[in-house]
């Protein structure tokens, strides 16, 4: 239901009750479309590794919390900080330094780049992971409703925001 077809089939079928909520009855949720054995088990599946992906990245994030707080001397990390996946190894110093009341010395820098390498890379290749699954159950929700390309295009031309996904291409 939080994928883009089921966030523009729910608000036009289901009964809308006061300040905007949406009454999904039983009715309502028979009418859903339903995925094929194949589809829901592939869904299962991919909702199982997205929810692994999901416990590596918090536990990489703070990882990298706990060593820029221990190594570096930073104990307010900035919000990019905290989502260190987003940083490229220059952006990574920047914001260290932000954090410092003084500039790093030439050793720090390099421990900081090899904390980089060997804890942010591993991070990033999560998230595209990550983002490419929530594609594929993207794709599968298309499918079981059925959507012909031409359709998908106009559900994201037409998309009311924030959508879960990026749209497609």
């Amino acid at each position: 239901m939080n994928q883009p077809p089921g966030r523009g089939w729910v608000p036009g079928t289901a009964q809308h009750g006061k300040d905007e909520a949406l009454r999904l009855f039983t009715g309502y949720l028979n009418a859903f479309p339903k995925p094929t054995d194949k589809q829901r088990a592939e869904a299962e599946a991919t909702a199982r590794r997205l929810i692994e992906l999901a416990a590596q990245r918090q536990a990489g994030r703070s990882a990298v919390l706990e060593s820029v707080r221990g190594e570096f001397g930073v104990e307010r990390p900035s919000q990019e900080l905290r989502d260190p996946a987003g940083l490229e190894p220059d952006a990574s110093v920047a914001e260290v330094e932000k954090g410092r009341e003084k500039a790093l010395g030439v050793a720090e820098l390099k421990r900081l780049t090899d904390e980089h390498t060997s804890a942010v890379v591993p991070l990033q290749q999560t998230a595209r992971e990550a983002e490419a699954l929530e594609r594929k159950v993207s794709d599968l929700v298309n499918a079981a409703y059925g959507l012909t390309p031409a359709e998908v295009r106009l559900m994201w031309d037409t998309a009311p925001p924030p959508m879960p996904t990026a749209p497609p291409g």
